[in-house]
């Protein structure tokens, strides 16, 4: 039995590269927005200005530093702004949406990414090599080989086994990674575990991933 989710939502798809604030470096915000969509997480509706144009304007203002100089001082001092660390992202996406919608964990595994896309139907944002510079993507959902039921779902993150992962499917907010990004459209682009694991080995180990993982209130 193969079970494929996918909680993308293809009208939806939102590109960084027609972004006001920095369209070759906003992925990071652009993947947000992307992933509170596929979760299904409503957010304000501005006027004439688009959500993750707003986020990198809050993740630009006083404010922001402020906050970061107080929790992340030492990546300041390095030369980060606010709106290219982990921690900062999920600030403004939380004050984005009004509450935590947006965990981020330093260290955690693909299996609790699997569970939250199948029983949580959350998207989940990550890290990697992409790029040259490095990029974030948006996951929204992979396709799995079980021998159960088809009604079957993992009852935790222990029962998902990582041999039985076929597939991790993004939206990818600059466009394809298989076309060189030459093609701009990156919704639904599906990756082999292997090459997804090897690409977003951010931590050392092809299990353990830095993760913003979102939810619903």
């Amino acid at each position: 039995m193969i079970v494929k989710v996918n909680l993308s939502k293809k009208e939806n798809y939102y590109t960084q590269r027609n972004n006001v604030n920095y369209p070759f470096s906003s992925c990071g915000v652009t993947s947000m927005i992307n992933a509170l969509c596929a979760s299904n997480i409503p957010f304000p509706i501005l006027k004439n200005k688009q959500p993750e144009d707003y986020l990198t304007e809050m993740l630009e203002s006083d404010l922001a530093y402020t906050v970061a100089k107080t929790k992340y001082n030492l990546l300041i001092k390095q030369g980060y702004p606010p709106r290219l660390i982990h921690g900062m992202l999920e600030w403004a996406v939380n004050r984005f949406v009004g509450y935590q919608a947006d965990i981020f964990i330093e260290h955690t595994s693909i299996q609790t990414m699997i569970f939250s896309l199948w029983v949580n139907k959350n998207a989940c944002v990550v890290d990697g090599k992409f790029t040259k510079d490095g990029h974030i993507v948006c996951v929204v959902g992979f396709t799995y080989e079980h021998g159960m039921n088809a009604n079957w779902e993992p009852r935790s993150y222990s029962d998902v086994l990582l041999n039985r992962i076929q597939s991790i499917i993004i939206d990818d907010s600059y466009g394809n990674y298989f076309a060189g990004y030459t093609d701009q459209r990156g919704n639904d682009i599906e990756f082999d575990l292997e090459t997804f694991n090897k690409l977003t080995n951010s931590c050392g180990n092809a299990y353990d991933k830095r993760m913003h993982v979102l939810r619903r209130e």
